[in-house]
């Protein structure tokens, strides 16, 4: 699972300072860190504008209190907003101040206000604390999360100090086969068809109890390729794969599979999400593909080809 950080901050900042923030927002990422942001201009734009690990939180202009992506800004986060900030300065506030002021505590705490971020990094001029990114602050301060404010100078050396503190993140992968749950299994090629000398003609997999996790990341749609439609990328693979022998059929098999990989990320982009709040391709190079001991270029223990192709298909996408 990806680390997560607070990004926020002033709409108005000098370039230098955002400058600074796209430097800062790539090296998190590359140590494996997402970044929770809103989706305003200034610093939100800065901190996800050059990294792809980010939720944004955004409310909805109309009316009705709801984030942009159509999810309700709970009761649970009005409460908290209220508990760091005056009922005055609350009570003055319209409708929508109100939707801002409340999004902030998701980007401090996450959607379910469970899984609060590691620090936060802010700018504010002369690092005061002011406007919408006060509420930000005020929820990190009650949650004792370490604030890094880019406004001033010390708190710029106190960060630099930090980052070179983290170390690169060491992923734990999982067996991605037909035998396993969730993500690991809506990862591999037969999902719908069955495995085996027999699998094709036989449809859809009967509804067992490790398919239930699986509708979270996967649906009935088809994997298309080249006009026609497929239950699965194991049969599309099956029904498409060279008849070439020897390294000519290495290289077109591998074409193929990822092609297929391709069109199934992008036929179901839950996967890719998944995929990236896990530790993105770094976490698939750590996974394995071995659902029996065979030493197969498909298998793990043999050429291990069927990571390879995921990874690739998974870069193509992200």
């Amino acid at each position: 699972m990806r680390r997560r950080y607070t990004g926020v901050g002033s709409r108005d900042l000098p370039d230098n300072i955002r400058d600074y923030i796209y430097t800062v927002a790539k090296r998190l990422e590359s140590l494996g860190y997402t970044v929770s942001s809103g989706n305003s201009w200034g610093c939100d734009k800065a901190f996800t504008s050059m990294v792809k690990a980010k939720e944004t939180y955004q409310p909805q202009p109309a009316d009705g209190y709801y984030l942009d992506d159509g999810r309700p800004i709970t009761k649970e986060a009005i409460a908290e907003v209220r508990s760091v900030l005056d009922t005055s300065h609350w009570n003055n506030m319209n409708d929508y101040a109100k939707k801002l002021h409340s999004r902030n505590v998701y980007q401090v705490l996450g959607y379910d206000l469970k899984f609060p971020t590691e620090f936060m990094i802010c700018y504010t001029k002369d690092g005061k604390d002011v406007g919408g990114t006060r509420t930000a602050i005020l929820i990190a301060r009650k949650h004792n999360i370490p604030i890094y404010n880019i406004g001033t100078q010390d708190d710029i050396k106190r960060l630099e100090a930090f980052l070179d503190t983290i170390k690169p993140p060491v992923y734990k992968g999982v067996e991605i086969n037909s035998k396993q749950f969730g993500l690991a299994f809506a990862l591999t090629n037969p999902t719908h068809s069955y495995a085996g000398k027999k699998w094709f003609g036989k449809g859809f997999r009967k509804p067992h109890e490790r398919n239930i996790p699986v509708h979270k990341y996967l649906s009935s749609k088809k994997i298309k390729y080249k006009g026609k439609d497929y239950i699965d990328v194991e049969e599309a693979y099956q029904l498409n794969k060279s008849t070439d022998t020897g390294i000519y059929k290495d290289i077109a098999d591998y074409a193929l599979m990822v092609e297929l990989m391709e069109i199934k990320l992008r036929t179901f982009p839950r996967l890719i999400k998944s995929i990236r709040t896990q530790g993105g391709s770094e976490w698939l190079k750590a996974c394995t593909h071995q659902p029996y001991g065979a030493k197969t270029r498909w298998h793990t223990n043999g050429d291990n080809m069927f990571i390879v192709c995921l990874v690739t298909a998974y870069n193509r996408v992200n």
